[in-house]
Parts: structure tokens; sequence; C-alpha cells
């Protein structure tokens, strides 16, 4: 309701005129009409009060016309009339109504400027209304303000915001802030959203009108002559433009042995994934791989593709009621580098959770599967393995804890897996405690995950097989409000494996410490400075073969809007794999402006200098980058991508919008 709704019983129909006073009504809680020096007032029944200078009456056809300067209050609602003139009739077989020309309505904030009005004990009725209010402007050919439900609606309605102006058939405004419409067309350029260049359509929308929040139902993204369907529910506004992430990702990265890697990627609200990627220069012929996923309503389906090797997995989950749900899958791989592989489950699966959110809140899951499966795998010696099994696994876990104690969880798991035919079997348990606390600025983590297997599979982990594991890890991160940030993660594996050496059966995993400075507003140009240092310390301590141990140091400047940035990096070997200086990045990225600033483009490149410095080589390209960046009268759009030295990649689409206060004048009246 947006705050007139009436209150108390509606009298029944009568004459025009009930009494006459010359007090004002204190108290209101919306600014009620001011009675002046020489002004009357009367009260119409059913209506409301009302304050005139000039009366005139016509008995005949029993109207009654107030004059110089009228100020209207409805009864037992918060909306005010203003006009030159008022005409209030009132037949004897109908109620009573006041009509008025160039009349502004004032009701829950809004200002309603209307071409003409009637007004009865049910409604108000506005034709050619201009809306003021809230920071918005509006325009319609018609309202109705509906005193008995508390809305206002609107037909064929337009309506600009400081970030988005929008058209629609009708409009209902609700708690004065929102509004709902239906037939929407929705654009941020400074232009009748219709004719807009980019726009959005959609059967319904909603408005927060103050925030500038526009919510689009099964919406169509316009680009001139283009349009694409949007997710079922989309937000326009200017926090979610300024966060926009494409769809479709595309990288090209140095990646070690697979030599230059062009990857693609695309995912979709609607469960749908994407990837694919092409390897060149590590062998004579390129190699390629691709996939795809869907999810949807309990079924989940994966297809990939590597070099020739095609690989296909669906799942079908199916609820039975009370907990119990019953899932089928199905796995098919082949080819010279996947391995042959097929393998059909059937499980039935029973769940259950208790909870509580009390003064110590905890929760407490459990999970019991059933499994028959007949498998097939073709072993690394190429000999077919073919059986069927039935397993049987329980899982329980619980959690506790608070804000300021930390959050103790338990983790158990139990399990057996026999297969037909065959006197192999695999049985283990597990157990798996942790705590973790998130308080301000400090986070701990502590974990143990123990899982003991005892006996055989004849097959590989990709179908069944069970690890054993013996792990620790223990994490702390300060993130301060001043600017630093550091973290420390340990991870140590006490699991003996046979395959290790006997002096390194157990080992340090991870001693990786972090620490990040930023200094703000550094200087007169108000840069911002980042120094960063991480050092990874395990593989000095732990030197099991291919293990490694470095330390990455960087320091960068960049103006506070990112325009300009400039960043020198290093990387040291401290373990015994490849000990010393390895690399000696710089990197930098700086605008170049054209069409007198609507258009900017920002490369970025960064070069790996310590060839040159030692005289090994030249300078190794090592990241690059390019970001436009475009002025239009819809917004300003940023779109690019930058490799990073570390081979990962990002990109970046962005519209900004910037806010405006909205005129009348837009709406050409």
């Amino acid at each position: 309701m947006i705050g007139f709704v009436r209150r108390g019983r509606r009298p029944g129909p009568s004459l025009v005129v009930l009494a006459t006073a010359a007090v004002a009504i204190a108290g209101s809680a919306f600014a009620a009409c001011v009675v002046v020096p020489g002004a009357s007032e009367l009260r119409v029944e059913q209506i409301g009060r009302v304050i005139f200078s000039e009366l005139a009456t016509d008995r005949a056809r029993d109207l009654v016309t107030f004059g110089g300067g009228v100020c209207l209050e409805l009864g037992g609602v918060e909306v005010r009339v203003e006009a030159a003139s008022m005409i209030v009739r009132a037949a004897a077989s109908a109620a009573v109504s006041i009509e008025a020309a160039g009349a502004t309505v004032h009701a829950a904030g809004w200002r309603l400027i209307a071409a003409r009005l009637d007004i009865d004990a049910e409604s108000v009725r506005l034709a050619d209304v201009t809306l003021v209010g809230h920071g918005v402007v509006g325009r319609a050919t018609s309202m109705v303000l509906d005193l008995e439900r508390g809305v206002m609606v609107a037909s064929s309605l337009e309506v600009v915001t400081p970030t988005v102006r929008l058209v629609a058939r009708f409009g209902t405004f609700v708690d004065g802030d929102r509004l709902v419409v239906e037939g929407v067309v929705a654009s941020t350029c400074e232009c009748p959203p219709t004719t807009a260049p980019i726009r959005v359509e959609g059967g319904s929308a909603s408005l927060e009108v103050t925030a500038g929040i526009l919510v689009v139902e099964d919406g169509i993204l316009v680009i001139e002559e283009v349009r694409v369907p949007m997710p079922a529910r989309l937000e326009v506004s200017e926090a979610s433009l300024a966060a926009l992430v494409v769809p479709i990702t595309l990288g090209i990265v140095a990646e070690g042995e697979r030599g230059l890697v062009v990857g693609l990627a695309d995912s979709r609200d609607d469960g749908a994934v994407a990837s694919g990627d092409v390897a060149f220069g590590a062998r004579a012929d390129p190699r390629w791989r691709a996939a795809l996923a869907a999810a949807s309503e309990g079924a989940t389906v994966r297809v990939s593709a590597r070099d020739g090797a095609l690989a296909i997995a669906v799942a079908r989950r199916v609820d039975l009621g009370g907990g119990v749900a019953l899932v089928v899958s199905q796995r098919n791989e082949g080819g010279v580098v996947e391995g042959r592989l097929q393998d059909t489950a059937l499980t039935l699966q029973a769940e259950h959770a208790r909870h509580s959110v009390g003064d110590a809140p905890w929760r407490l899951d459990a999970l019991a599967a059933v499994t028959g499966a007949l498998s097939a795998q073709r072993g690394a010696g190429g000999d077919d393995v073919v059986a069927a099994r039935g397993r049987v696994a329980a899982s329980l876990g619980a959690r506790a804890g608070t804000l300021t104690t930390g959050l103790a969880s338990l983790a158990v798991e139990a399990g057996a897996t026999g297969y037909v035919g065959s006197a192999v079997s695999q049985r283990w348990i597990g157990v798996a405690p942790r705590w973790r606390l998130s308080n301000g600025a400090l986070a701990v983590d502590l974990q143990h995950a123990w899982r003991g297997v005892a006996g055989e599979s004849p097959f590989s982990e990709r179908i069944d097989r069970v690890d054993a594991e013996h792990r620790t890890d223990a994490s702390i991160a300060i993130d301060a409000p001043a600017g630093l940030a550091a973290s420390v993660h340990v991870r140590y594996d006490w699991r003996p494996d046979a395959v290790r050496p006997a002096a390194h059966r157990v080992g340090l995993e991870r001693l990786r410490v972090s620490a990040t400075v930023t200094v703000r507003d550094l200087g007169a140009a108000s840069l911002v400075a980042v120094a960063a240092l991480t050092v990874e310390a395990a593989g000095a301590l732990d030197p099991r073969p291919r293990r490694d141990a470095f330390a990455l140091a960087s320091l960068s400047l960049a103006t506070p809007d990112r325009a300009v940035e400039a960043s020198v990096a290093t990387e040291i070997g401290i373990g015994p794999i490849r000990a010393g200086v390895r690399s000696l990045t710089l990197a930098g990225a700086a605008p170049l402006r054209f069409a007198e600033g609507a258009v900017t483009l920002q490369p970025y490149l960064a070069l790996d200098v310590w060839p040159l410095w030692t005289g090994t080589g030249g300078p190794r390209l090592v990241g690059h980058g390019l970001l436009l960046g475009w002025v239009t009268c819809c917004g300003a759009l940023d779109v690019g991508y930058r490799a990073h030295p570390d081979g990962s990649v990002t990109t970046r689409v962005g519209f900004a919008i910037d806010a405006r206060e909205p005129s009348l004048a837009e709406l050409g009246w």
C-alpha cells in the first residue's frame, strides 16, 4: 500500500455539503491544506474537507463550484488535491463526485499534475498526468488512485530515474517507492526507450524507485537489430551493470608443456556450461579438448572429448519422498588417451537432517546409500576388467558453534564394496574434524582428515576405488582495515606411501606465508601502492622429487581508477630445484584516448627481463591485455581481457551509468 488507505467506515450517499468551519486540522501526518485569512472551509460527505475563497451554487443541477484557489483533503486518507476551481456534483441517484481541471494531487510523496480529474468516495481518476517525486519524473495518459486498496495504477506510463528510463502499458505504484509494470521497455540511454540502440524488453518488471533497481522478468536484450534472450530474472542497476561478467570467456595463455593454449568457455544461468581449448606448439599436431555439461530438474549430463576420446556421463535423481531418493547413472568413456570405461549404477539414498537455531545452533546430517553397479575398464596393461559390485556406505556430519566461539564440525564415513565372483573387496572408515572462526579481520581454519582403507579393488579410482588419506591443514588470515593482509597455510601429509622413498613417506605438503600492504593516497597524485610477498617453503624443508620452494615479491603503483598502473615482480627459487632468481617481470598499463576522450584504449604488457639482465636471451612476453572504454549516450562501456604473468586470464565487461537529475524536459512536456 502506498500510504493513503481509507480508515474507518465510509458514510452512505447524501447531499453535497454537510457543515461549515474555519479551523485547520492539527496533527496531520501529511502536509494538510492551509486555511489562509479570508478563506472558508466546508466538508463534503463521502469526499473530505475543502478550503476555498469563492463559492457558487446551482440548485437546479445540484452543483457547487468552489473557486479562488481550492484545496481538498480526502477524508480518512493522506491525499491532498489543489486546483484553481472544483465542481461538486450530487445527483439524486448517484454518489457525490468532484471534477477539476489543471489539478495537482499530493499522495505518498508523489506530486501528480493532471490536466483534469474526477473524484468520488472510492477513487481519484486523473487524465494526462505528470508525476514528480523521489528524484523521479514520469508521465501517464491516465491514472487511478484506488482509495480502498491504497495503490496508484497508471496507463501508458513513462518514468525517468537517475539511472534508467522505461515505458510500460500499465504500472502499479506500491508502498510509494515500488513500481510494478507490465509490457515494459527500459534503457539507460538518454532517449526514448523504444528507440534506444540498447534496451531491454520484458513482459513484466518492478522498479525500486529510490534505489534505481529495475528487475525485468523474461526479458530480451535488444542491441540495434539483434535480439538476445536474457535470464528469467534480470536486474538492471548501476551496481549490477558495473559488475557484469561476460558469459563467454576467451583466453590465450602460455601453459608450460601444452604450449600456447587458446581456450573458450561459456556459462549460462540455465545450468549449461561449455568449454574447450586447443594447444599449439607442444607437439607437431595441435591437441584439443572440449566439454559440455548441463543440469535440469535432478538430471545432469556431461559430454567431453579429448584428442579423439569421447566421454559421456548422465545421471538422474528421483525423489521418492521422506528424504529417500533413487539415483541412476551411466558413464561411457573410450579412446586411446582416456582408456575404455563403462559404468552403470543404481543407488538408493536416504538422507536425514536436524538442526536448531537457538542460543547454541547446531545441525546434524545423515546419509546412507546402497549401490548396485556393473562396470568394465581397460587397465594400464591393456587387460579388460569386468565385474558387478555392490556397495553400502554411510556418513554422518555434525556442526555447531557461534560467531564468537567458531564453528566446529565432525564428519564420519564408513563403507564397503564387494565384487561378484571375486574374493576382492574393499572397506573403509574415515573421520574429519574441523574448526573455523571468522571474527572481524581474523579468520582461522583448522582441519584434519583421516581415512583408512582395507582390501583392494580391481578397478582404478576413476570408478570406485577409495584412497587412503591422512592429512592436516591449518590456516590463519588477517585482513585489517588499515591495508594490511597476511595469511599462513600449512598442510602436512601423514600418510605412508610405498611409491615414495622410505625416508620421505611423510612430508610437508605446503608451508605458504603471504602478506600484502596497501597504501592509499600516496603523494600528490593520490596513487595506490601495493606491496606483496609470498613464500612457499615446503619444498625446501621436504625436498621430495618435483617439490618446489620459492618466493614471490611484487610492488605496484596505480591511480585510484587504475587507468595508469605499473608493477615490478620477481620469483626466487629457495629450494633445491632452480635455486636463485628465476624471473624479473616489469608490467604496466596506460590509457590512449581518442574522439575527445569518448573512446579509450588501455593496453597492458608484462615482460620478463631477467634473461636480458643476465645476458642469456631477450625479454620474454609473459602477459598482455587490452581494455576498451567507450562513453556513449547510454553509459560508459568497458570490455577487455588480461593474460597475467601467472598464466591466468581475466575478462571484463562493465557498464557504468552517470546518474543524472531527471527533468520534465526529458519527457518532451
